[in-house]
C-alpha cells in the first residue's frame, strides 16, 4: 500500500511538470529602436526571467497586423539574444514588426512596433585625421542603378593610396623614397600588409587564417586558407566595395566626385557626354591622372585635388582593389555589406575601383566596377590599394 502511494505521487508529479512545460511562453516587449538607418534598423526587446521557450522569430511587414504569415526576418535559438539588425529595407518607409517566442506547442507574441527608416544621406563629416587617414562618417549612398548601401559605423580611410615607401617600410623594414602607389602586389599580399601594419601600432589584426601557401620557386603567395575578416576590430584592412564607393562619393550623387555627371550608360557601348569640351578635359585633369595627362605612367600620390572628404586619387592613377569578390550585380538594398560571402579565399576574381592612369574618363566614375585579377596575381602595374580601419 505504501509503495502504491509513492507511485501515484510520482505520476502526479510528472503530470505537474508537463503542465509547467506546456504553458504558453511569456511574450517579449519590443523597444523603440535607438538606431535607425536608411536601409536597416537595430531592434531590441525585453524578455522576462522565465525561459520557458525554445526560440524567437522576428516577423515584419510594411502594413500593420504583423503575424506568422508576414515576412520572417530571423529565427534565433539563443534565449539570451535580445537584439537583431533588420536589413535590406527601403529609405523613408514605415515598417511594422513583432517578435514571437515559441515552445513546441505554444507561442507568445510581442507588441507590434512601428518605425520609419531615414533618408539615404550622410552623417556629419568632421575632418578628423589620424595617422594619414581621415574619419569617414556613417551614412548611406545611392548607386547609379538605384541601389542603396548603408554604412552604420564610422571608419578611417587612407587619404592616399599605399605608396611604395610605406609598403617597403611595413613589409621589409627598409627605406624606399618613392611616393608612387605600390602596384604589382597581389590581393593576398595586401591582406598580409594590413595585418603587419596593425601589428606595428599594436592594434588588433582583422584577418585570421589557417595556412599560407607559398610558391618557393617564384617566391609568391598563392593561397590563404580559411581567411576571415572581423570588421569590428580596429586593425587595418581592405575597404569593402560599399565603403570605397561611399567614400568616393563623399555625400554626392554625381558620377564624378567633383560634381559632374556624365550620364554614362552602365553597359556597352558606355556612351557618355563628359568630357565633351576642352574645359571639361582640363577640369578632369585637376582631380585625376588619366590617359590624357599621365604620360602613360604612374604618378606620385596626392598631387591632384581631393574629394570633399580629403581623399586623393580616388579617380585615376591606379585602380584600387577592395575586399569583395566578384559579383556581377550587388543586391539592391545593402546594410554593412561585405560581399556575397564571408572570408573569400578562392580563386574568384576581386573587384577593382577608381580607374587608372591609362584609362578613359568613364572608368573613373563612382559606379565603374572591374574584375580581372585573381587574389594571387601580382603582375599588374596599374593596380594598388588603400586601407581602412573601423573607428572606435
Amino acid at each position: 500500500m505504501v509503495v502504491c502511494c509513492m507511485v501515484l505521487f510520482r505520476c502526479a508529479d510528472l503530470f505537474k511538470d508537463d503542465a509547467v512545460l506546456l504553458k504558453p511562453p511569456v511574450p517579449v516587449k519590443l523597444n523603440t529602436p535607438q538606431k535607425i538607418f536608411a536601409t536597416g534598423a537595430v531592434l531590441t526587446w525585453e524578455k522576462s526571467a522565465d525561459n520557458n521557450f525554445s526560440a524567437y522569430k522576428l516577423f515584419y511587414d510594411t502594413l500593420p497586423g504583423v503575424d506568422e504569415s508576414s515576412k520572417l526576418a530571423v529565427t534565433i535559438l539563443y534565449k539570451d539574444s535580445t537584439a537583431f539588425t533588420l536589413k535590406d529595407l527601403w529609405e523613408n518607409s514605415t515598417y511594422y514588426a513583432r517578435v514571437f517566442t515559441y515552445t513546441s506547442d505554444n507561442l507568445g507574441g510581442s507588441n507590434e512596433l512601428a518605425f520609419t527608416t531615414r533618408e539615404c544621406t550622410c552623417d556629419v563629416f568632421t575632418g578628423v585625421k589620424e595617422g594619414g587617414m581621415v574619419r569617414i562618417p556613417s551614412g548611406c549612398f545611392t548607386g547609379k542603378d538605384g541601389s542603396m548601401g548603408t554604412i552604420s559605423y564610422d571608419y578611417f580611410m587612407d587619404t592616399t593610396e599605399v605608396t611604395e615607401a610605406e609598403w617597403y617600410q611595413i613589409m621589409h623594414d627598409s627605406v624606399v623614397a618613392s611616393q608612387k602607389p605600390k602596384t604589382k602586389a597581389s590581393w593576398f599580399e595586401m591582406i598580409l600588409f594590413c595585418n603587419k601594419k596593425s601589428n606595428k601600432i599594436n592594434n588588433d589584426t582583422c584577418y585570421s587564417y589557417s595556412f599560407l601557401g607559398i610558391d618557393t620557386t617564384n617566391n609568391t603567395l598563392v593561397e590563404i586558407r580559411n581567411l576571415k575578416c572581423e570588421f569590428s576590430k580596429n586593425g587595418f584592412r581592405l575597404p569593402t566595395e560599399d565603403e570605397w564607393e561611399y567614400a568616393y562619393r563623399a555625400g554626392g550623387w554625381e558620377e564624378y566626385f567633383w560634381g559632374k555627371d556624365g550620364k554614362t550608360l552602365m553597359e556597352y557601348p558606355y556612351t557618355t557626354n563628359y568630357p565633351s569640351t576642352a574645359d571639361d578635359t582640363l577640369e578632369v585633369g585637376k582631380y585625376a591622372w588619366w590617359a590624357i595627362n599621365s604620360s602613360g605612367e604612374l604618378q606620385e600620390v596626392g598631387q591632384k585635388l581631393p574629394n570633399r572628404w580629403g581623399l586623393y586619387d580616388m579617380a585615376g592613377n591606379c585602380a584600387e582593389l577592395v575586399w569583395d569578390i566578384t559579383t556581377p550585380k550587388r543586391i539592391t538594398t545593402r546594410f554593412d555589406y561585405s560581399g556575397p560571402m564571408i572570408g573569400p579565399q578562392s580563386d574568384s576574381w576581386r573587384i577593382m575601383r577608381g580607374g587608372t592612369y591609362g584609362g578613359f574618363c568613364r572608368f573613373m566614375t563612382a559606379w565603374w566596377r572591374l574584375w580581372t585579377m585573381t587574389p594571387s596575381d601580382n603582375s599588374n602595374g596599374d593596380v594598388g590599394f588603400r586601407t581602412v580601419r573601423t573607428a572606435k
